[in-house]
């Protein structure tokens, strides 16, 4: 639900289109001083900030210039799991599936002696393909627009302890497929 087309409407007109659009994703109604808060506090939060209004199992947050839906699910961060390669893998709180798909991708296959792990939660400063110098994990998911709330859902795999990619995002140098060792 975009913003900027609220801040045009009468507080009357705004809370009703907030309703009508909380409805549609089937949430329980929110009562009047709970409207107050997703405008006062999400839709008109400082732009740095990251407001949440929860709503039974959802929260309401706020992302480039819009309004939006999220399901709350519990934390991932600094959770670590092992990936029997090259077996599917089943992702926590419901995120889907990975599996291996041959022949493709950029994204080299595990040595024989590296254990690939799946993790959350990415920190620090790093490369990665398609980008000349280092940058922080906060500057990369905003460079890629991935939302606040995403960045600790994207699965990270590691091979040992090396980063190799955040799945559907990017690839570490360490992590692309070396051209010349391929048949």
């Amino acid at each position: 639900l975009f913003i900027d087309d609220l801040k045009a409407c009468s507080s009357s007109k705004r809370n009703a289109l907030i309703r009508r659009w909380v409805g549609l994703h089937q949430l329980p109604m929110p009562p009047f001083n709970q409207l107050e808060r997703i405008w006062q506090e999400v839709a008109l939060a400082r732009q740095d900030a990251d407001p949440i209004c929860q709503l039974g199992q959802f929260e309401i947050r706020r992302y480039q210039g819009a309004l939006w839906v999220v399901k709350r699910i519990n934390s991932l961060v600094n959770q670590q799991f092992e990936w029997n390669f090259p077996d599917v893998f089943e992702l926590p709180g419901s995120l889907g599936i990975l599996q291996i798909m041959e022949g493709e991708g950029q994204i080299r296959p595990p040595k024989p002696d590296e254990i690939v792990t799946i993790r959350f939660g990415l920190q620090g400063t790093l490369n990665i393909v398609g980008r000349h110098r280092s940058r922080s994990s906060k500057k990369i998911w905003q460079e890629l627009g991935v939302a606040p709330w995403m960045r600790e859902r994207v699965p990270l795999i590691y091979y040992n302890d090396q980063l190799i990619t955040a799945v559907g995002c990017f690839i570490t140098p360490e992590g692309l497929v070396d051209e010349t060792s391929l048949g």
